[in-house]
């Protein structure tokens, strides 16, 4: 996980003590590495953590627990699909809130 987003869930605190502002709202975590397995499962669970701890609905692609891909992303084409899928879940269930 890169400094610049640990530092932003890390200045997320005062969300959660004023209560709970992100309770509720659904989230899906994206990570690019720099190989098929270059730790990006790793970063995928500490951002879903984030998420429960703030009390997030965290969406998955249904397969994965989130889009998972590799750099040059184009030429990821498994990446690019659980990415798509993860965006494309997102939007059902916003549809289905209407």
């Amino acid at each position: 996980m890169s400094s610049q987003i640990k530092a932003l869930m890390d200045r997320t605190v005062a969300l959660r003590r004023n209560g709970f502002l992100l309770k509720d709202k659904f989230s899906a975590a994206l990570a690019v590495g720099g190989s098929r397995n270059g730790g990006q499962e790793l970063v995928i669970g500490q951002l879903q953590a984030f998420m429960h701890i703030h009390g997030m609905i965290p969406v998955g692609d249904d397969n994965h627990f989130g889009g998972i891909a590799h750099a040059p992303l184009g030429q990821d084409e498994v990446g690019k699909e659980t990415v798509t899928q993860t965006a494309e879940k997102i939007c059902r269930i916003l549809q289905k809130m209407k």
